[in-house]
């Protein structure tokens, strides 16, 4: 009787595991994640040029025009920039600036009658060209609203018609995926707003108790209103 090759055996079984393992699997297995790993620093690379391009001058008028505010402070938007936008809005509110959001969209369906003179809208656009917030700026700058802007093109109709303005131009070489999927734009948007927040929580010595006040929710009120650590 011949003998059995029981070495062959485990060759075999871990042939078939080979066959039954499920093509996605094999799939992610070969996947380098190239991609996630450029995306992170564009972000960071974009971040930096940022910093660097920014001029004192430029962005104490801009965080000016916000602090002497005698009346109601709006941000407004489209898509990804009124997202943004919207965020805005939230945190200058918590941190001592009330304000409040206003797609951009809506002004021309009744929200122009929010805004009055003395009041600041700051509008965001990636393009400087969006067509709801260009009317829209338009026609509230002519009722003695201040007009800030945060966009990508120093050459656009909102620029003109602001104020003052913040742009955070991408580099020809930072451009976003597939024509233009909203990525880097909105980090450096979300930088601007950062910044603007931390320089008026300065300004107006706005203070931790304060900020509980407003954010008692949540695990942050918690630990807001939390006394200092208890020692073992």
């Amino acid at each position: 009787m011949p003998k059995v090759n029981d070495t062959a055996l485990p060759m075999e079984d871990s042939h078939i595991e080979k066959q039954n393992v499920h093509p996605v699997f094999m799939h992610q297995q070969s996947v380098c994640m190239e991609e996630f790993f450029v995306s992170v620093k564009k972000d960071a690379e974009a971040a930096i040029a940022l910093a660097e391009r920014l001029k004192t001058d430029v962005v104490k008028n801009f965080v000016n025009i916000i602090e002497k505010c005698g009346g109601t402070l709006i941000t407004s938007g489209i898509g990804k920039s009124g997202i943004v936008a919207e965020r805005m809005s939230t945190s200058l509110s918590s941190t001592g600036t009330p304000a409040h959001y206003v797609h951009g969209a809506e002004w021309t369906h009744g929200d122009l009658g929010k805004a009055r003179r003395g009041d600041v809208c700051v509008f965001f656009s990636h393009s400087g060209n969006t067509r709801e917030c260009v009317f829209a700026a338009s026609h509230l700058r002519q009722r003695g609203v201040h007009i800030l802007s945060v966009i990508g093109h120093d050459n656009s109709k909102l620029a003109e018609c602001s104020d003052a303005y913040i742009c955070y131009k991408l580099d020809h070489e930072l451009t976003e995926p597939i024509g233009g999927v909203p990525t880097t734009s909105v980090i450096l948007q979300e930088m601007v707003i950062n910044a603007v927040v931390c320089e008026l929580i300065a300004r107006k010595r706005f203070t931790k108790i304060e900020f509980a006040r407003n954010h008692p929710g949540g695990s942050l009120g918690l630990k807001l209103f939390d006394p200092a650590p208890k020692t073992q």
